[in-house]
């Protein structure tokens, strides 16, 4: 009877022992093929998943988790997880602390109720109903940087065979998750490198670009040249790395100008130009503009543009409406600064978040445009202060030759009827020396009046100031008109007075040069037999005085010009001899008087007005 049960025993056994290994080498076959899977798998995204699917499939749990130790944040936290429910991996983040127990092996933990390494998460397992576990360290270069997790719901005695499956998956989970970090450092590591290539060959196309600035300068001689090419370089940085891109350039105290805003399509152009960037506030709250920023040498800058931000910041109603219309997510305003100064801006407005590369590259293509700029700049000065000192010189050349000829004629005159009264008086008739005498005298004046007005511009063009008192234009006007007739006998002076005496504030000895050198050029221009006029007005609270002449007139192009130092008509030239620095004189002493002086044609026909006007005192 007991013989014939030995090989039902015996027969259970093999087919326990026969099930045993079937199911080992099933899992052999799954690890054997997974292998190859996970290996090849460069994402990550993609290799977490499969070895959470391929953990179901060899080991029967109730939920499994791929954790990560993060260093940086000295913490334990789940990368991927299945069968754990939301609220349990929303605190599953494990602090570390130097109390906390280092995983050297792996670790199978039946009761976790009783497991003292486990006191502190017994308040997370709990809820989630775990009561086992069975722990395997991922060892990465040397280190256990991860863990792959089974939770049981049930009290669960691990066979050694789930434990050496269990390993064998880890290992295999390590060099994956090593594999496809390493895959992704490398992609990161050559993101990095072409982005970094791209950002070499935009700063070198800058570079290019911003060359041609002074080249054109050089060329054209002109600081205006920089616009073109900073336009250009405008439209380098859209789309490339901008949505818009603006350059504005201060001139004056006060002064900007917008060389370029390039822009993708479909910004409005019309919003854009309503949008005064230096006019907001740098954030919510703050009192410090954003062009008072710029031009302490700060770089604005905006990561991320919200509705809130910009009622906070914007100046006006206008601007926020324009501004809520144009898409914007980071905003850059870099100064271009040379010298401690900032002389312009180059703002970058995009779609998306700028970090800081971004803002180091703004700033480094700012700085070179801002050196290309004031190398624009330095070089349309020198090329002005060498136009000027070159006309500076020309205009030396032909005053030398104006006044060394001026100055000859009447010199020789004296000199020549002193000696003619020196070696022939007796011999002279009386009508003849007084003839001379009056030569003598005559070019005596005329030599006077040429050094005089010399003078008196040399003061005036190095910023004498004078000394203005009140005084009676009436009384010096007869004077002049006296002294006149008794040197040019010949010549009627009308003179009219279109108002009561009435002082006016100025310099009596200036008034009276100038009243001289208008009437002395009325003179030299006019027909003998045709008089002068002198009218005398009020209009406002000035005092007009006008000197009238009958001569050739002076052409509408030469209103102004007449003024010049220096300056002769070529219309007169030949009427008169004269160096071209009297009425330039006049302009100088009515303008250091506080007035204002013109020239007029009369008529068609000819004849000249040239008037002055000075302010008059109303407090007697």
């Amino acid at each position: 009877m007991i013989e014939p049960e030995t090989p039902a025993r015996s027969d259970a056994g093999d087919l326990l022992a026969s099930r045993q290994h079937a199911l080992a080498e099933s899992r052999l076959m799954l690890l054997v093929e997974a292998a190859g899977q996970l290996i090849e798998s460069l994402e990550l995204k993609d290799v977490l998943p499969r070895i959470l699917r391929l953990s179901t499939q060899l080991i029967n749990a109730d939920a499994y988790a791929l954790w990560n130790f993060d260093a940086r944040a000295n913490a334990w936290e789940v990368l991927s997880s299945q069968g754990l429910s939301a609220a349990y991996l929303a605190n599953a983040t494990i602090a570390v602390t130097p109390e906390t127990p280092r995983l050297t092996g792996p670790m199978v933990i039946p009761d976790v109720d009783v497991e003292e390494l486990l006191e502190g998460r017994r308040d997370g397992y709990g809820p989630e109903g775990i009561r086992s576990l069975m722990v395997m360290p991922l060892r990465m270069a040397g280190e256990n940087h991860g863990t792959l997790t089974f939770y049981y719901r049930s009290p669960h005695v691990t066979s050694d065979g789930d434990v050496r499956v269990a390993e064998a998956l880890a290992s295999l989970a390590s060099a994956a998750i090593t594999s496809s970090r390493l895959h992704e450092e490398t992609r990161r590591a050559n993101e990095e490198l072409a982005d970094a290539n791209r950002r070499l060959a935009m700063l070198s196309e800058a570079s290019s670009v911003l060359s041609a600035t002074l080249d054109a300068s050089q060329v054209n001689g002109d600081a205006g040249e920089h616009a073109p090419t900073l336009a250009a370089l405008a439209r380098l940085l859209v789309p490339a790395f901008a949505d818009i891109c603006v350059i504005d350039v201060f001139e004056g105290r006060d002064q900007v100008r917008r060389l370029e805003a390039a822009t993708v399509k479909g910004v409005d152009a019309r919003a854009l130009s309503r949008i005064h960037l230096r006019d907001w506030l740098t954030a919510p709250g703050s009192d410090q503009t954003v062009s008072e920023a710029v031009a302490e040498g700060q770089t604005f800058v905006v990561e991320d543009v919200t509705k809130g931000w910009l009622q906070a910041c914007t100046p006006n109603r206008e601007q926020l409406d324009a501004a809520r219309g144009i898409a914007a997510r980071s905003i850059i305003m870099a100064p271009m600064r040379v010298r401690g100064q900032t002389i312009g801006t180059l703002t970058a407005v995009a779609d998306r978040t700028y970090r800081l590369k971004d803002v180091q590259l703004i700033e480094e293509v700012t700085r070179r445009a801002a050196i290309a700029l004031d190398g624009v700049r330095l070089f349309a000065s020198a090329r002005r202060v060498a136009d000027e000192l070159r006309d500076a010189n020309a205009a030396k050349d032909e005053f030398l030759g104006l006044v060394s000829h001026e100055l000859k004629t009447p010199i020789t005159t004296i000199l020549g009827n002193a000696e003619v009264l020196d070696r022939r008086f007796d011999a002279i008739a009386d009508a003849d020396r007084i003839e001379a005498l009056a030569d003598i005298r005559a070019e005596a004046e005329r030599l006077h009046r040429i050094i005089d007005n010399l003078l008196v511009l040399a003061r005036l063009e190095q910023g004498s100031s004078i000394e203005r008192e009140p005084m009676l234009v009436r009384r010096i006007v007869q004077q002049i008109v006296t002294s006149h007739g008794r040197s040019f006998p010949g010549r009627v002076i009308d003179v009219r007075w279109d108002l009561d005496p009435a002082p006016v504030l100025g310099s009596p000895p200036y008034l009276e040069q100038t009243l001289r050198n208008l009437i002395s050029n009325a003179e030299k221009y006019s027909p003998q037999d045709r008089q002068i006029r002198i009218e005398a007005s009020r209009a406002d609270n000035e005092l007009i005085v006008r000197v009238l002449d009958e001569g050739p007139g002076v052409r509408e192009d030469e209103l102004d010009v007449i003024f010049t130092p220096f300056y002769r008509s070529s219309t007169t030239a030949s009427l008169a001899q004269g160096v071209g620095i009297g009425l330039a004189v006049c302009r100088r002493l009515i303008e250091a008087q506080g007035g204002r002086i013109w020239a007029a044609r009369r008529s068609a026909e000819g004849g000249s007005e040239f008037g002055f006007a000075l302010p008059i005192i109303e407090d007697e």
